[in-house]
């Protein structure tokens, strides 16, 4: 996986230096997304193939896991000691707000994410030889790493619920309450299954990605509902006080026209306002004109 990253990564930066070159040199006007797309043409197509090009022809034969000393070491030291350390954090973060009676933050959310996500690596690379090695911290990384994760997947939800709550759905929080209920739901399935297949991580996270970008229950498309939902909300509270809006009120319904506008969905609150409003936010701007917007 380095050595194919560092190859991709010297042609890509190769071609850039190139790239810019010839702009500069002939005055020729290279559009930005050519650099994006370059990259990921690195990344997507050399970057896989020369990862690909190692596998030897008879993989399928080989069933012998080979855990070297180095990966040991990373794993012992580095990875294990790093989910003990956002352990530590999350629960003593857990004992505050229930100390404090609050309501936890959001960012906490993507804390929690981070430390599943690290444990489902680490339970992926030891899962083979987990009964083999005379290391205490790999031989009982499961069960209690999905036993002590458990309470803080509940932190994970009540933070989401909070923020969805008070500001609605947009694609980052849909995406993050996926997430949380594909870890819920794996770390059900690792804990009381008799099999304890791994290839259920990357299968069920895949289909979850394919089912989450089509269709009326996709992203953009929840997201959208919610966010016009929310304005009506908070519209309708202003209007009832003679449009007079509170500052959270108002930054509220700013950052949701903002939303919209970037979607080019200004016009669905067309009938909510009882204005054009696509002719005060150019609902129809392109990347190459510029645009004046009046509030």
């Amino acid at each position: 996986i380095v050595r194919s990253g560092i190859f991709s990564g010297v042609l890509y930066l190769g071609l850039v230096i190139a790239l810019l070159a010839v702009d500069s040199l002939f005055d020729v006007r290279i559009d930005g997304d050519v650099y994006f797309q370059l990259f990921i043409f690195c990344l997507g197509i050399v970057n896989t193939w020369i990862y690909l090009s190692d596998f030897p022809k008879n993989i399928q034969e080989q069933t012998e896991i080979h855990f070297n000393k180095a990966l040991e070491v990373f794993v012992k030291y580095i990875l294990i000691p790093l989910v003990i350390l956002y352990i530590i954090i999350l629960y003593a973060y857990g004992f505050k707000i229930l100390i404090q009676w609050e309501l936890p933050k959001g960012w906490v959310s993507y804390l929690v994410t981070a430390l599943a996500l690290l444990g489902f690596i680490v339970q992926v690379i030891t899962n083979p030889i987990q009964k083999k090695v005379s290391s205490w911290t790999i031989n009982n990384f499961y069960p209690w790493f999905y036993r002590l994760l458990l309470p803080l997947i509940v932190l994970l939800f009540i933070a989401i619920i909070r923020r969805v709550s008070d500001y609605g759905i947009t694609e980052n929080r849909y995406f993050v309450l996926v997430i949380a209920l594909w870890i819920l739901g794996m770390t059900l399935f690792l804990l009381f299954s008799k099999k304890r297949s791994l290839i259920i991580l990357p299968i069920s996270l895949f289909i979850l990605a394919i089912l989450s970008s089509f269709g009326f229950w996709s992203a953009s498309s929840v997201s959208q509902k919610s966010q016009i939902k929310q304005f009506t909300k908070v519209f309708e509270l202003v209007k009832g006080k003679d449009y007079i809006a509170t500052a959270s009120q108002h930054d509220q319904l700013r950052s949701i026209l903002d939303y919209l506008d970037e979607r080019k969905s200004l016009s669905h609150l067309n009938p909510i306002t009882g204005i054009e409003i696509k002719e005060m936010f150019k609902d129809t701007i392109t990347d190459d004109e510029e645009g004046v917007y009046t509030w």
